[in-house]
């Protein structure tokens, strides 16, 4: 901002800062402040246009320069602070300020492979500019010799990669298409530092100082309006347009009313496709073809509901040594891990894949749309399935329980100590699983499993009779003694069977307990 302000009017001057700093004058700017109401204008200059330790600024007049250099002087003498070495394109300002006028050539040279970003380097000097010139600015305009920009600036963004995209999206935030300009090479001010050998000149009088002459022609002339078309394939964006044929559905699903009969409508065409094949089939349809069947409407439901998750999973199982293509994150199955099987079913691969007592179906769920025909289909057929074996296993319960031969036991409600020794059992149980219920934690699976396998082992360590002790070492008959052959269960030597078998009758019989000898030894 200080290097802006510094080149607005036309007596400019900078000078250096040679000084020692007391500890109360630690803050550079604050013996400007201390003269603000002495010399306002002074104050700003110190404040607003020093840059580390040079101060640079300009003004309109040589006795507007002079004027303000000797009070700059002043107030940083009072500070303890010199400010020398002043250079100015005035001459005249510094013969009156005592120094000697220095002229230094400089050389400048920029890496041309940057016009990519020129146009986006161009708009934020030209934000920064406007931001820190205290001049009203009436018009901008931006002047560009690239075709290829302009094109980008007239275009939509999303049609580039990303580089492109993103710095071409950030010009309009600070200018508007209308403010560029096409100017030819040759009247490039910028191509003189990147494209001509000599490189620019810093001579006053030079059109890297002055600017192209064009500026100073009528504005008709250069301002109007470019309406030419600018058009470029370069860093586009490659667009791609799939095509997939899918195969229409072999029954109209929307037909039907009832899934049986769109099972074994499907099973009639598969029984067709293995007579035009010159198989021999007749009567009744099988299990098999009923399960083809099913496979296949599954299957051309899925093609339609999850066709690019279904062609990505076909690729891989056609094409096991290749790289496996990978689902859509966006896809609604993402996260559901779905594979094919052999019938080429969408199936969901879950936790339970590996247990061996479960059907295939649940340990692999099919995937269908929950608004598919085919999908109230079956669940109308698995609701009244549900309700038909509901409706057998009520009215055997009924016969069961009307049955003259049965009789009822009835505990009053919130009374378990009616129920005798059956709920002091439950009680046994509830203490034992209460351990883990303050866990700061859920319980593990294999934590839970240990306190089950305790709660049984204190139930099933209760005595069963009750057996006058004649000695202190004599045991209770507990059921332990059935499963693990003695009360606590923890050393089991090997045994006599059949021994073990006897002695345990006799004190069966000894201890009075012979109504237990046909229930528990039969």
């Amino acid at each position: 901002m200080v290097l802006l302000r510094f080149r607005q009017k036309r007596v400019a001057f900078s000078g250096d800062h040679q000084f020692l700093i007391r500890k109360k004058d630690k803050q550079a700017q604050r013996n400007a402040e201390e003269y603000a109401d002495q010399f306002p204008d002074t104050a700003r200059a110190i404040i607003e246009n020093h840059y580390v330790d040079d101060y640079l600024d300009s003004v309109e007049t040589v006795e507007e320069a002079v004027e303000l250099i000797e009070e700059v002087k002043h107030v940083h003498s009072k500070a303890g602070m010199e400010i020398r070495n002043f250079s100015s394109n005035s001459s005249e300002v510094l013969e009156r300020i005592g120094e000697t006028s220095k002229v230094q050539q400089k050389s400048l040279n920029l890496d041309s492979d940057v016009e990519r970003v020129l146009a986006l380097i161009g708009s934020r000097l030209l934000d920064s500019v406007c931001k820190a010139l205290t001049l009203p600015v009436a018009a901008q305009f931006l002047c560009s010799d690239s075709t290829t920009v302009l094109a980008w600036l007239k275009s939509e963004t999303r049609r580039y990669h990303q580089f492109v995209g993103f710095r071409v999206g950030e010009i309009p935030s600070t200018t508007t298409v209308d403010e560029w300009r096409k100017v030819q090479s040759k009247v490039n001010v910028a191509d003189q530092s990147t494209k001509w050998r000599d490189g620019p000149s810093f001579r006053p009088d030079d059109w890297w100082y002055v600017g192209p002459a064009f500026l100073m022609e009528p504005d008709e002339s250069w301002r109007k309006e470019n309406s030419e078309e600018y058009s470029t394939a370069e860093e586009q964006r490659a667009v791609f347009l799939h095509h997939r044929v899918i195969s229409p559905l072999i029954i109209d699903v929307q037909r039907f009313s009832k899934w049986s009969r769109l099972q074994r409508t499907t099973g009639y065409v598969v029984r067709a496709t293995k007579v035009f094949l010159g198989l021999h089939a007749e009567g009744p349809l099988t299990q098999e073809e009923l399960l083809k069947a099913e496979a296949m409407i599954f299957q051309q439901v899925q093609k339609h509901a999850y066709a690019d998750e279904y062609v990505t999973l076909s690729y891989n199982n056609e094409h096991p040594d290749a790289e496996p293509k990978q689902i859509a994150r966006s896809s609604a199955l993402y996260k559901l891990s779905p594979m094919l099987d052999d019938d080429g079913v969408l199936r969901m691969n879950s936790r339970i894949a590996a247990a061996p007592m479960v059907t295939k179906d649940a340990r692999f769920p099919i995937f269908l749309p929950k608004s598919h025909r085919v999908t109230e289909l079956l669940v109308e057929w698995a609701s009244n399935l549900f309700k038909e074996q509901l409706k057998a296993i009520t009215e055997h319960c009924a016969v069961t329980f009307t049955n003259v031969s049965t009789r009822w036991l009835f505990n009053p409600p919130l009374a378990p100590h009616m129920g005798g020794p059956w709920e002091r059992m439950v009680r046994s149980v509830k203490v034992a699983m209460a351990a883990i219920a303050d866990h700061p934690h859920h319980p593990s699976d294999e934590v839970l499993e240990t306190v089950a396998l305790e709660a049984e082992s204190i139930v099933n360590s209760r005595p069963l009779t009750y057996i006058p002790l004649d000695h202190a070492d004599q045991a209770a008959l507990t059921p332990n003694h059935f499963l693990l052959y003695e009360t606590q269960g923890i050393n089991q030597p090997s045994r006599d069977l059949q021994h073990e078998y006897a002695t345990l009758r006799d004190s069966l019989i000894c201890s009075g307990a012979a109504g237990y000898t046909n229930t528990y030894l039969r």
